[in-house]
């Protein structure tokens, strides 16, 4: 008689088969499978789970699994690995950056699953950590850069959408990645991708070729993939739809000013200068003669400048070049003994398009006495310049140089019934970062001249009359052409060198401990040390002070950056045990700690449990749940690294000075009238400003339950519910609350502690002319203090049907986001549910669905994959009417991939991204000047349309 238990596991093998065979001929989509980790036991009809190290029968577990594997990669149309991962109905969350934008970091690949941040998700390869990217994604958090993984090297992706610290440690709050290099390949492949998007106004293509190599011999494997790839840069410019600041669809668009001299006097109805405007008219002819591509023009309240088509400048794909390298082999020794080693080589080049340099300052001119409210002042208007690679005669993209190399070597074999494994891995990641920018010294000189002091709201007013000048009628003048040497001599190469490292051992003990009345009480032990290490390295300029200590920035003009370096160790143990209670219910509990140095952070050891069920009432159904603890130790570009930002914010004690200083009393004074102001703000580690305590870890729980369902012999589906939480979330403190506070200081409202906390981080200087205090140095520190949960539902199914005429397969995969809470700091009161609120919402999806539709007849097989985002809150929301929709609608698209086995040994294949070209739907909320007029933070690659390639693969 067979029992219940095994029964399962031999028919969840054979949809395991049978799901396998599906996505090596017809495409079939993700398969919610367990999968191996890069070990394989000696008894074959056991796997390894993500999530779990204990070796099990059951291709379903307790905990839902997610599969890409490399074919899935194919007939879903991805190019890269990072296509296929954002394309997970799990990523429901939007990044800041990527291949698609200009902010800090533009040329990292990220995934957000569950909307809970970039940095929540643990990044493996072959269950192992690797270096972070070296830079401070968004100035703050350390994250693993998806580019930088080649798709020859790639066997298979393995998800887990909940949190398994109690597992893996630090960072797997949201999820694990666990990404699968190739092993025990026997013959040659070659394989060339060619093409590109259908609809620029040139070729703009992506050429790719790998070759995928390995022999077996008696005693092991030798595996080796190599990949290039180079993919053209693509514009705005290159659609006709984007080419133009003047196609701006909601409304008159109008063009970049480029060149501008606006009087601030006019403009608040003060007074009117000599022609009876508030600003100076650059005259026929004169945009012309600049040799900058502007053309005269005229706005509405800003009246004449010289002004810029600059939506074609937009970048839609960095011009990007990259090698890689794999290798990994295994060699049995006599005694069964397991050695094996991989290695991966990593080299890039890319390029950001970057076409303007700006010059923005408040000029005031001494020779034109305005009679004001406070007294009688000169003219003050604001002098607006921005050159152009036309008018500089050379390049001003951002250029980035990344270098990764990641190598690890161990050995594997058996005591008895335990299997152990022992390995050491060594990854480092090197990027060298350089965009033209202005050096200080040089802006003051040639464009600025005489510093005037500060003006009424804590600006800085300059004479305008440096070499060149930036006032009209200066030596030169907002209009005027210029000497191209003498602008480049005030340009030259912003750069950092940066490095990260992790070199890290594990050693891996499981097996069976003793045989119970209905299977073995299974076990994993895992022990692990890691240390980490990084330097960002910016050039000396912007590690110097401002030149003059009323500037912000650095010895860059109006720039800052990150700078920093440190290390850190850990030591963890780790035990998992899997109890078989009954025939039909199955344990599992699992507690890990890991020990952090004192230095980087003040969480010292943390210990995180973990229980989980598998439950089968039939020989078909699963159900399971489960809880887990989850951590995320402090990032240690939070720790070390110092940095700076422009923030708009209200300074409310320089709004009752002025208040009080044109006539006003305080009991007439009302907050609410008060508005905004750029304001540079140095984020500055706590400990440094007054001796605070080091950031704590970010804690939290993932919990779930849900089903598995095989229906029959070709369907399964699967539900599952989940929940992730997280506390203490480090954040930058709240400007908004530090002015606040700081004016009720001012105020005699508020004393002690919180006064004194709040002293060391706004710095005030007053204007002796109108008494008018302003902020002269604003700190602010990372701390421990938010709250964010989120709410899921997963299905996924799968199915294959045979007929007269061929397979065919439709396999689905949908999230919905039941929920998004989030709390700015514990004490509030309510939580605001970012899903729904259209203010504060997050941009995230309230759901993805993705589903593949799968063909095979004999040589022939196709695939089509449609994918929709539900909705989002829209990226402007206070720009539009309180009466609009605050939503913008989702987005559907389809892929299509075909091939045809011409011989044993030569395929060929078409994939078609987008094939309907559907553009992301446009939000009126956006202004003239954000192209493409959608939000590409969210529909990340949207803006490129269709994209056709043809593929040969060669077998020898």
């Amino acid at each position: 008689m067979i029992d219940i238990n095994r029964k399962t596991a031999f028919r969840r093998s054979a949809l395991a088969a049978f799901i396998a065979s599906n996505l090596l001929t017809a495409g079939s989509i993700y398969a919610a499978e367990d999968e191996t980790d890069g070990a394989k036991s000696k008894d074959d009809n056991k796997i390894t789970v993500t999530g779990s190290r204990i070796k099990r029968s059951e291709a379903e577990g307790a905990a839902p699994i997610i599969r890409i594997t490399s074919q899935d990669m194919t007939d879903r149309g991805y190019v890269t690995v990072f296509d296929a991962l954002k394309n997970l109905s799990q990523n429901t969350g939007f990044q800041f950056e990527g291949p698609e934008s200009q902010l800090f970091t533009p040329d990292v690949q990220t995934v957000n699953l569950r909307s809970t941040g970039v940095g929540n998700t643990l990044v493996l390869i072959n269950g192992r950590r690797i270096a972070n990217y070296p830079a401070a994604y968004q100035a703050s958090t350390s994250v693993v850069n998806f580019g930088a993984i080649p798709a020859a090297a790639v066997e298979e992706v393995q998800v887990l959408a909940t949190g398994a610290s109690a597992i893996y440690g630090s960072d797997a709050v949201a999820g694990v990645i666990n990404i699968i290099l190739k092993t025990e390949i026997d013959g040659t492949s070659l394989n060339l991708l060619v093409g590109g998007p259908t609809e620029t106004k040139t070729d703009r293509n992506t050429t790719r070729f790998q070759l995928v190599t390995g022999h077996s011999f008696e005693s092991g494997n030798i595996t080796a993939t190599f990949e290039y790839q180079k993919r053209d840069p693509i514009l705005a410019g290159d659609y006709d739809e984007f080419d133009s600041d003047l196609d701006y669809p909601y409304g008159d668009g109008v063009l970049l000013r480029n060149n501008l001299d606006l009087d601030y006097w006019a403009l608040n109805g003060w007074a009117l200068d000599s022609t009876g405007q508030g600003y100076r008219d650059p005259g026929v002819g004169a945009c012309a003669a600049l040799g900058n591509g502007t053309e005269r023009s005229f706005r509405n309240n800003r009246g004449y400048f010289c002004g810029k088509d600059s939506a074609a400048e937009t970048n839609f794909r960095n011009e990007r070049e990259h090698y890689s390298v794999f290798a990994s082999g295994n060699y049995y020794l006599e005694n069964d003994v397991e050695l094996f080693g991989d290695l991966v080589y990593y080299t890039s080049d890319s390029v950001s398009n970057n076409n303007g340099l700006w010059i923005s300052e408040d000029i005031y001119d001494t020779s034109t006495p305005r009679s004001t409210v406070f007294g009688t002042f000169g003219d003050w208007y604001l002098g607006q310049r921005r050159f152009t690679e036309e008018e500089l005669g050379r390049s001003l993209d951002q250029t980035f140089d990344d270098t990764a190399i990641s190598l690890s070597v161990g050995a594997r074999g058996s005591w008895g019934l335990h299997d152990w494994e022992v390995s050491l891995t060594q990854s480092d990641y090197e990027l060298n970062y350089q965009q033209p920018w202005w050096k200080a010294e040089s802006v003051v000189e040639v464009f600025l001249g005489d510093y005037n002091g500060v003006g009424f709201f804590g600006d800085n007013w300059w004479a305008g009359n440096g070499t060149f000048g930036l006032q009209t009628g200066a030596t030169g003048g907002i209009f005027t052409p210029i000497d191209q040497a003498l602008v480049n001599s005030a340009i030259d190469m912003q750069r950092y060198s940066n490095e990260t490292s992790s070199t890290s051992a594990q050693f891996v003990l499981n097996g069976d401990l003793v045989e119970m009345a209905d299977g073995p009480l299974s076990y994993a032990l895992v022990v692990e040390w890691e240390e980490q290490d990084f330097a960002f390295v910016p050039d000396a300029r912007l590690q110097q002070d401002p030149i003059e200590s009323y500037l912000s920035g650095s010895g860059w003009w109006n720039l800052t950056g990150f700078s920093g370096a440190g290390d850190r160790s850990r030591a963890a143990v780790g035990l998992e045990t899997r109890i078989p209670v009954s025939s039909d219910l199955t344990l599992s509990v699992a507690a890990r700690t890991d020990n952090y140095d004192s230095t980087s952070s003040s969480i010292g050891t943390r210990t995180t449990p973990s229980l989980s069920f598998e439950y089968r009432p039939l020989d078909n159904l699963l159900i399971r749940g489960g809880y887990t603890g989850s951590f995320r130790a402090p990032d240690l570009n939070m720790v070390y690294t110092r940095t700076g930002f422009f923030t708009t914010a209200t300074d409310f004690v320089q709004c009752y000075q002025s208040f009080i200083a044109t006539g006003g009393t305080p009991a007439n004074f009302d907050r609410s009238t008060c508005t905004g102001s750029s304001t540079f703000v140095r984020r500055t580690p706590g400990t440094e400003l007054s001796g605070d305590e080091a950031l704590k870890d970010e804690t939290g729980h993932s919990n779930w339950l849900g089903f598995a369902w095989d229906v029959s012999d070709d369907l399964l589906i699967t539900v599952d519910y989940s929940k992730v939480r997280i506390e203490d979330q480090v954040r930058n403190e709240s400007i908004t609350t530090l002015l606040r506070d700081e004016f009720e200081c001012f105020l005699g409202n508020l004393t002690g502690d919180r006064c004194d906390y709040i002293a060391p981080r706004i710095q005030r200087e007053v204007d002796p002319t109108t008494g008018v205090s302003f902020i002269e140095e604003f700190n602010a520190s990372p701390i421990n203090a938010a709250v964010e949960q989120v709410r899921n539902i997963d299905v996924k199914m799968f199915s294959k049907f045979d007929t007269s005429v061929g397979q065919f397969g439709l396999n689905l995969d949908y999230t919905h986001v039941l929920s998004h809470e989030f709390k700015n700091d514990i004490t509030d009161e309510e939580y605001v549910d970012l899903r729904d609120d259209p203010i504060q919402g997050g941009w995230g999806f309230r759901s993805i669905l993705t589903a593949a539709f799968s063909y095979k007849n004999g040589d022939f097989s196709t695939v089509l994959t449609g994918i929709r985002r539900g909705s989002t809150t829209r990226r402007n929301p206070t720009s539009i009417g309180p009466n609009d929709d605050m939503r913008v609608d989702p987005y559907i698209t389809f892929n299509w991939t075909a091939g045809y086995e011409f011989t044993d040994s030569l395929r060929g294949s078409v994939r078609v991204v987008n094939i309907l070209d559907e553009g992301a739907p446009r939000d009126d909320s956006h202004f003239f000047f954000q192209p493409p007029w959608f939000n590409v933070f969210v529909y990340s690659g949207a803006q490129i349309g269709r994209e056709l390639y043809m593929e040969l693969d060669y077998k020898f």
